[in-house]
């Protein structure tokens, strides 16, 4: 039992060590493009096993293990960039050109596979004064077929965060509510709606007002608790 219970530990930490398939080693850039931004994003803890689907907005970049790193070209602008493991997580840069930006997932142990959590790394964050070690602890990987798309499930969630995000660009805009069921939408129709937006985009916020939108009974109410997310939104 005991040389059981080791296997599986074992297993937890080193079973996703090995490269995915439609990945193939690369180089870390050397020279920077004059019209792009260069994103990284970091994998460099060795706990909990599964790969990470890395998306680009709506663009898959790449599977993303353990001790791996990926360098996504981008353009110029406000780009996002989603982690999917056992659950999703969502990052938002703002890149210009010329410029290296770095993004790290950290991850735990979920019920099967590992979880994500994908940060942007500042000026603040615990991890600026680490970013030379752990470029020379991972492997750069790229992915080895441009044409590659996951199941449709993860297209799917992609598709439903990235218009979630457009909704509330739009500041929960009727026209983008129409756009999406083809009619005005009923009462009852945009309260579910924007709960569904936010469990997207912004999970601990939908937890928040999750309750308080289905106890609403008039507009005035629900403008006024869209008021109160849009602050809170741009707060954060």
């Amino acid at each position: 039992m005991k040389h059981l219970s080791m296997v599986i530990i074992t297993t937890i930490l080193l079973g996703c060590t090995s490269k995915p398939l439609h990945m193939k080693q690369t180089k870390l850039l050397t020279k920077l493009p004059v019209d792009k931004a260069i994103v990284c994003v970091h994998r460099p803890f060795a706990f909990a096993r599964g790969n990470f689907e890395i998306w680009n907005g709506l663009k898959f970049v790449g599977y993303l293990p353990v001790k791996s790193i990926l360098q996504v070209e981008c353009e110029p602008g406000n780009q996002k960039f989603i982690a999917i493991g056992e659950n999703k997580s969502i990052a938002f840069l703002q890149v210009e050109a010329g410029k290296v930006y770095h993004l790290v997932c950290e991850s735990k142990q979920g019920w099967v596979n590992a979880r994500v959590n994908i940060v942007a790394v500042d000026q603040d964050s615990k991890y600026q004064e680490k970013l030379a070690e752990l470029l020379t602890k991972e492997s750069p990987i790229t992915i080895s077929d441009d044409t590659l798309t996951p199941n449709n499930d993860d297209k799917n969630v992609v598709t439903s965060i990235n218009h979630s995000q457009q909704i509330l660009n739009n500041g929960f805009a009727e026209n983008v509510y129409l756009e999406q069921i083809g009619e005005k939408p009923s009462f009852n129709q945009e309260i579910e709606m924007l709960i569904e937006v936010l469990s997207w985009v912004k999970p601990e916020i939908a937890a928040n007002y999750k309750k308080r939108l289905r106890k609403i009974k008039t507009r005035g109410e629900l403008e006024e608790i869209k008021k109160q997310i849009k602050k809170q939104i741009q707060d954060k």
